[in-house]
């Protein structure tokens, strides 16, 4: 699965281009704090979106070889992390709320005898973020790729894990 005109980049560039031009257009009505703070904002939003859909970047795979999780397009940090079946413990899917909305996430937990993921960083090995759910294992939390600029297609997933890896267990929530 890719990067692409997913849900969300679809939403953010069907209000971020109608403001810019709404800005654009009233630039001599609107007070110019409005202008300076409107534009850019919506400006930057246009951008984000065409980056992070054009990018075509892999952002999640599931093959023979493992799974690979591929990094944030706008986070530099980091890399896509090819885990192999035979480290892999299990896969989760959770959702994760911040102020009034909810993105989803895939992470993955290795066994405890694998050795650490690459491409994450280590500093984060410790560290929790309040609003991943209890539930979600530390290290799944840490390798985990929101669901932001692509589409997690569930049946493609469960064929593919079906076929790859029938011994690795999803856990949902």
């Amino acid at each position: 699965m890719r990067y692409g005109f997913g849900l969300h980049t679809t939403l953010l560039l069907t209000v971020c281009v109608p403001s810019a031009v709404f800005f654009v257009q009233s630039r001599e009505n609107l007070p110019l704090a409005q202008l300076l703070l409107g534009l850019p904002l919506c400006g930057a939003g246009v951008a984000m979106a065409l980056v992070i859909a054009c990018s075509r970047e892999v952002a999640l795979r599931v093959d023979a070889s493992g799974i690979l999780l591929g990094r944030p397009v706008l986070r530099r940090r980091g890399s896509a992390v090819l885990v192999p079946w035979e480290d892999v413990q299990e896969i989760c899917l959770w959702r994760q709320w911040a102020l009034d909305s909810t993105t989803r996430w895939v992470g993955v937990t290795g066994r405890p005898d694998a050795p650490a993921f690459p491409g994450r960083d280590a500093k984060a090995a410790g560290k929790r973020d309040r609003t991943v759910p209890a539930w979600v294992p530390a290290e799944a939390a840490r390798t985990g790729v929101p669901v932001y600029g692509w589409r997690l297609d569930r049946g493609r997933l469960d064929a593919a894990l079906a076929h790859h890896a029938p011994h690795v267990p999803v856990r949902r929530g």
